[in-house]
């Protein structure tokens, strides 16, 4: 069972890195034409709990900090387990932001940050009942620093998911890299902006902007710089950070040998993370992935986050695999794989 599950992570970690991909955000680079004037910014106030939002109304929440969302991004949460967890524990905010461009009412519904990931929430809602979707977008902080997006979740009309929204309709959470910020501000001063196109047709909306603030949450982090050599290859585990939404391991290794790198474009460490507590053990699994930079290191993101969970932390490296990407005679994406298994296992500490 755990190697046939590895083996489907390993083919959904290699078609993620295809270039001519299928995705609803196939320009996720590009840049935005000029802004138009953004929306006034919504700011959290410690003398309130949040908002929960519906359909009909915005009621003010006195027992609760649990946000009621659209049943379509309800849905969404529900699918990662990181963010379900930080919707349910109350942790993000609702900021119901909404603007209406060329008759399609784009509404900035929830937002969330900590040290993995600022994730933001939105509904797209045409008059007509045309589906529109993103193919432009970015997320920058006061400075400008623009955040790198790592995954997006999408529920579009008539989808089983798509929880009874109105025909058009669509639901969105996009999540980004926050791990280069290492200050651990209280606050997030953020600047979305994107731009729409329809899935049927060729017209375009935007970009449209908003402008935002949100608390931060900072993690627990762990740098053990270790080094572990297992079968000619060593492989470093540089840092560990846990937060509610997510648990990243950065690991480093350059390949099995020099004959090996020659034949593959990169190599991937397909790992998992233990927590042991009087007898007791949870596990988290490889979720998502990072290309490898430079010096061969990867952001390996793993499910559940464990986050509630204290004892002895354990990763575990348990196969490296060489990945070549290209295509066949007819056009078709092709993947050719190496796989070397082996036991590269990491023990430490989080404060």
């Amino acid at each position: 069972m755990m190697e046939q599950q590895i083996k489907e992570g390993l083919q959904e970690i290699a078609e993620r890195h295809i270039g001519d991909e299928r995705d609803v955000w196939p320009a996720l680079q590009t840049k935005v034409a000029p802004k138009i004037p953004s929306q006034p910014r919504s700011r959290w106030r410690k003398t309130r709990r949040g908002w929960a939002l519906s359909a009909l109304a915005i009621l003010l929440l006195v027992v609760t900090a649990v946000y009621a969302v659209a049943p379509a991004l309800q849905s969404l949460f529900d699918m990662d387990s990181g963010l379900k967890d930080v919707h349910s524990s109350g942790l993000g905010y609702a900021l119901n932001q909404s603007q209406v461009v060329n008759g399609v009412a784009i509404t900035l519904e929830w937002a969330y940050a900590d040290e993995n990931r600022i994730a933001v929430a939105y509904t797209v809602n045409p008059a007509r009942g045309e589906q529109y979707e993103p193919f432009a977008f970015t997320l920058t902080d006061e400075a400008g620093h623009q955040f790198p997006s790592t995954m997006g979740l999408v529920s579009a009309d008539g989808s089983e998911v798509n929880g009874g929204a109105s025909p058009g309709e669509s639901g969105y959470v996009f999540s980004f890299d926050s791990s280069s910020i290492t200050h651990r501000p209280e606050m997030l001063d953020l600047h979305l902006e994107m731009s729409l196109k329809s899935a049927t047709t060729a017209k375009t909306v935007g970009p449209v902007s908003f402008r935002f603030e949100i608390p931060f949450t900072p993690g627990r982090i762990a740098a053990p710089q270790q080094r572990v050599t297992a079968d000619g290859v060593t492989i470093t585990l540089e840092k560990v950070t846990l937060t509610p939404s997510a648990l990243t391991a950065v690991i480093c290794f350059t390949g099995p040998d020099d004959a090996y790198e020659d034949t593959y474009e990169m190599w991937l460490p397909i790992s998992h993370i233990d927590v042991i507590n009087d007898g007791e053990q949870a596990r988290a699994t490889l979720g998502t992935q990072s290309d490898p930079d430079e010096d061969g290191c990867t952001t390996n993101r793993y499910f559940p986050s464990l986050y509630h969970h204290d004892g002895v932390w354990r990763l575990t490296v348990t196969e490296l695999v060489g990945i070549n990407r290209g295509y066949t005679e007819t056009g078709e994406p092709h993947i050719e794989q190496k796989r070397i298994s082996g036991n590269w296992t990491f023990e430490f500490a989080l404060p």
